[in-house]
């Protein structure tokens, strides 16, 4: 069964992020399906807070996006997650970035 979240953070600006269970690149564990961050806030902050989430709602599971590098306007596609803590660790079939976090956010002042 797929579950899927949404989580808008934060409450200034818009800051989206859906997660799933499974997706269709055949990868295992929680997928960041979608991150958008037009808020004043740093990407990877938010992303740092919804792992936190995720691994609230799915403990011990390995997190994973994927980017397409064209369509994003770093020069560094996937670097807001690399700064979160994530990793890049291959490439789909259809060319896109895999990046994933495998151990779980710290989390403190809570």
């Amino acid at each position: 069964m797929t579950e899927e979240y949404q989580h808008d953070l934060p409450k200034e600006g818009l800051a989206w992020w859906l997660t799933k269970d499974g997706d269709y690149s055949c990868q295992e564990g929680i997928n960041c399906a979608v991150f958008r961050n037009e808020s004043p806030w740093r990407s990877s902050e938010l992303i740092r807070q919804a792992d936190a989430i995720a691994d609230c709602a799915w403990p011990g599971q390995r997190h994973y996006t994927c980017v397409r590098a064209e369509a994003v306007r770093s020069s560094n596609p996937g670097y807001c997650f690399q700064k979160a803590g994530w990793h890049k660790c291959g490439k789909t079939q259809g060319g896109l970035i895999i990046l994933e976090r495998t151990t779980p956010i710290e989390v403190t002042g809570i």
